[in-house]
């Protein structure tokens, strides 16, 4: 048998088993089991009339890939009871007050998973089919889009995890009026960015975003245009649901680390006529194509959810080795490129003994851990991982068994994409000076609002005789300051006044009288303005006092002011302020520990006991590690660092 005649042979026996391999389609129909039937009947609906062939198309889009989706059912009755509360006039902080107190009292259900596949009804699916083109006609903009954008984009009936509901007309008949006059523009002159600037320039006037990091999330479509505050995640999938309504395509992108903060972020990104995604954040934060890049953050790696099923997503190349984390989800891209320089890293890993796993997992650390936020698939015992963000720290691991296995050592990767990796030379001593174990200068702005502040005397409840005691002239430290006060006159009246336009921020302050060389602390009756008309607790005056230095006075009203009447006058001989601050300073009497990262593991340096130096001294570190201090007595941030000519550099 000749060549050819064998090439021929195997190029039809492909073909047919090509053939026989099911359809997206038919392996979700499939998997939908005992709710095929449902969705065969939104297939019929749509392919009879030809003139439906775009929503039968449509129809295909979400059955094929609703297998990947699915939603929780946990306890309705507190997003019932939270959204109750939300449409009532309590403040902000009553309606939590309330959520918190009556929560208690809810029989908790045991969460349920709902996979689209197997539940959503033929009715809803039609209904939200025929809703979206209804509302997709009416834009100026629908001819400029390929339908692939639009069935991405605006066709979805969810976001994420939330429950499924009917919410297009809701959205649609709310917001319209938004961006009314400008559809009446002739067509020629319209786009989807100026639409989307209008919106949310409308959405920043009337609905305040306060970020409140509660319990709940994944409201259902109708609650979370309800909020009084959430995570921003909540306001991410808020404004999808009511751009989308609108005809405006809109997405959702995330960062799932920061560089040197311990916190995640997510923001909108929307879709142009030019095909480019430029980001937002809905009832936040005007379009900016440059709002990352020129960012004081730095971050590893940037997401943008889909609703489509990802075919280079690592649930979607090697399952069966994701960890409990985002990379598990099947509806990934990634967009880092499209934010930030980037570099591709190769590293030679080694893989240990009994440890079957070929993913190679690229972490950065989160507070407590290594968490993972990319991934590259060893061969050769080399791995590479795409697209990395620059001016980051990052260590390979191995998953096995849920754990995470050291696949190296960390290394930095610079600016201009080089890598450098951080071993420790125990040859080369060092010593290392701390004041925080936890970078300081997102901070920095809240320590400048109280320059030009004064403290002040008076023997006059109004302070009408007030004379200063001390003006602050540069900028304060973290935690607290101490000043010596020359004026020798004694004040019944004591306070704290700020500039104008700096909420009069000041977590704590303390009065001292010099007896007999002895100081001796001042105490009275708290006297002031009332804290900031959000009615927080931690907002109010009496918090200068609580000792507790996460909490702090806030009142945007100018001429506010805080402090103690004495009782009695007395000689003011010192003061001892904190400015509004995340208390990650070194405190006197707190257990410290000093760790360095050595072959797979963080080593201990010693404990030490902060004092009133307000700094740790650790002699005899090895040169060029990677370190983290931990407060064993209270607090949850930590953060890595080197250490270079006599200062920590955070990571």
């Amino acid at each position: 048998m000749g060549k050819q005649h064998l090439l021929y042979l195997l190029t039809i026996f492909l073909s047919m088993t090509c053939c026989t391999e099911p359809s997206h389609l038919e392996k979700a129909l499939v998997l939908a089991g005992e709710n095929r039937k449902e969705l065969e009947k939104v297939l019929a609906h749509y392919g009879v009339d030809p003139a439906d062939s775009l929503k039968y198309q449509a129809a295909c889009f979400l059955i094929e890939n609703m297998p990947i989706h699915y939603y929780y059912r946990k306890t309705p009755e507190y997003y019932d009871l939270l959204d109750s509360l939300n449409c009532s006039h309590l403040t902000t902080k009553e309606v939590y007050e309330q959520f918190y107190s009556i929560k208690s009292t809810i029989r908790v259900t045991a969460p349920a998973i709902l996979h689209d596949i197997k539940t959503l009804s033929s009715e809803f699916l039609i209904q939200h089919i025929q809703r979206t083109f209804e509302h997709w006609e009416k834009t100026p903009w629908k001819d400029r889009f390929r339908f692939d954008d639009f069935c991405e984009y605006i066709l979805p009936y969810t976001v994420l995890h939330e429950k499924r509901e009917m919410w297009t007309d809701y959205y649609r008949n709310k917001y319209l009026p938004y961006i009314a006059d400008y559809l009446q523009k002739p067509h020629s002159e319209t786009n989807t960015v100026d639409a989307c600037e209008q919106l949310n320039d409308s959405l920043i006037l009337h609905h305040q975003l306060i970020i409140y990091y509660g319990e709940l999330s994944s409201y259902p479509p109708i609650n979370v245009d309800r909020i009084r505050s959430g995570y921003c995640e909540d306001y991410v999938v808020r404004t999808m649901y009511l751009a989308r309504s609108l005809g405006i395509p809109v997405g959702y992108d995330f960062a799932p680390q920061w560089s040197s903060y311990s916190l995640s972020h997510s923001w909108n990104a929307l879709l142009s006529e030019d095909g480019k995604h430029y980001p937002f954040m809905g009832f936040d934060a005007k379009i900016n194509k440059n709002w990352i890049a020129n960012s004081t953050f730095k971050c590893p790696k940037i997401y943008r959810y889909t609703f489509s099923r990802q075919a280079n997503s690592l649930a979607a190349q090697n399952p069966e080795e994701s960890p409990s984390c985002f990379l598990n989800q099947a509806n990934l891209i990634d967009v880092t490129s499209e934010y930030i320089p980037v570099s591709d890293v190769t590293l030679r890993v080694k893989k240990p003994h009994g440890i079957p796993a070929k993913t190679v997992y690229l972490c950065v650390f989160n507070n407590q851990t290594w968490i993972p936020i990319h991934w590259g698939c060893m061969k050769n015992n080399h791995v590479t991982f795409t697209d990395m963000g620059r001016e980051v720290v990052y260590l390979p691991f191995f998953y096995n068994r849920q754990t995470f296995i050291a696949a190296g050592e960390p290394f930095f990767l610079d600016s201009l994409g080089n890598r450098m990796s951080l071993i420790p030379h125990p040859e080369k001593k060092e010593t290392l000076r701390i004041d925080r174990k936890y970078p300081g200068h997102r901070m920095l702005p809240y320590y400048d609002r109280m320059i030009n502040g004064r403290f002040q005397g008076a023997n006059k409840p109004d302070f009408s005789d007030w004379e200063d005691l001390h003006v602050i002239k540069q900028r304060p430290t973290g935690i607290f300051n101490t000043v010596e006060i020359e004026n020798e006159k004694k004040f019944r009246y004591v306070r704290y006044t700020a500039t104008v336009e700096t909420y009069t921020n000041i977590a704590e302050m303390a009065l001292f009288t010099n007896k007999d060389g002895a100081y001796s602390k001042l105490s009275g009756q708290i006297i002031g303005t009332e804290g900031s008309t959000d009615n927080m607790d931690y907002w109010k005056k009496e918090v200068v006092f609580d000792g507790d230095p996460l909490t702090f006075f806030s009142i945007p009203d100018s001429g506010a002011w805080v402090g103690l009447d004495l009782g009695t006058a007395e000689r003011i001989d010192r003061i001892r302020y904190s400015p509004r601050n995340d208390d990650n300073g070194i405190r006197p009497g707190d257990l410290y520990e000093l760790f360095y990262w050595d072959a797979g593991t963080w080593r201990s340096l010693g404990e030490k006991t902060g004092d009133e130096q307000m700094e740790l001294m650790y002699e005899e570190c090895p040169a060029g590690a990677l370190f983290l201090l931990r407060n064993h007595t209270r607090g949850k941030e930590e953060r890595i660092f080197t250490y270079e000519n006599g200062k920590q550099i955070w990571w």
